[in-house]
């Protein structure tokens, strides 16, 4: 069963889903982030993969900080990968908690567009390192 999607997309909602206060903030948690990927995962390719699509996320969050909203068919063309290489490395990022996808609908016509896409801040056991120490 689908699910009812509530998140109307304007500039209001993406700041309202902002996750981080400042840019430099947004690139220590993707490079922490580009590390854990690189511990946990032990394919080169989908290591690689997975880091230039955090990337690309990361480049594209810095009006909203935090917040992306491209479809999946313009990342998977912006990486030069298939549409469903895409959903599956999205998916592996989600499972890792390291993004958080949520519905939009648009204000027009109240279909469904592209997700918003949330880089989710550091927890702390995901670094290894004590609380206050995270680089």
């Amino acid at each position: 069963m689908k699910k009812r999607i509530d998140v109307i997309s304007n500039e209001e909602s993406y700041n309202n889903l902002s996750s981080f206060t400042d840019i430099e903030e947004l690139n220590k948690t993707v490079r922490v982030y580009r590390d854990v990927i690189r511990v946990e995962i032990k394919r080169s390719d989908v290591q690689s993969r997975l880091i230039a699509l955090l990337e690309l996320l990361k480049r594209y969050s810095c009006k909203q900080l935090g917040v992306s909203y491209m479809c999946k068919n313009t990342i998977a063309a912006k990486l030069e990968l298939s549409y469903k290489t895409v959903q599956r490395l999205m998916k592996k990022l989600e499972d890792l908690g390291m993004i958080c996808q949520v519905p939009m609908k648009r204000k027009k016509d109240m279909m469904q567009t592209a997700n918003a896409i949330i880089i989710q801040p550091v927890k702390n056991e995901m670094t290894g390192k004590p609380p206050g120490k995270v680089t």
